[in-house]
């Protein structure tokens, strides 16, 4: 695994996966050497990405679990987020551990 180490990595759908996890485990697909890499890994080994500043996030927990906002700014373990719907934007604050950034889809 140390070979892999600082390697960003993505996880892998169901449909897509090759072999299956380990207990306690996920797959992830990362890249070496050129090449597509699928690895079982468990979950202490991974750092998550951590939003940027007018980034689109989801919301993980709470009333609005699902929901996608804009990252409007840090201050200190929370986020500001704001949600618009048509021509009204509202700003709520949600812990770092509550929100990942959205990856666009290819």
């Amino acid at each position: 695994m140390d070979t892999y180490e600082g390697n960003p990595a993505r996880t892998v759908p169901i449909d897509q996966r090759t072999s299956s996890p380990r207990e306690g485990e996920i797959i992830v697909r990362t890249v070496k050497h050129a090449r597509l890499h699928q690895l079982s890994i468990h979950l202490k080994y991974l750092v998550p990405w951590k939003p940027l500043v007018r980034s689109e996030v989801v919301i993980l927990n709470g009333s609005m679990f699902g929901s996608v906002g804009v990252a409007k700014g840090r201050e200190g373990n929370d986020w500001i987020v704001t949600f618009t719907v048509d021509d009204d934007s509202w700003d709520f604050i949600y812990e770092e551990k509550d929100i990942t950034p959205l990856e666009p889809l290819k």
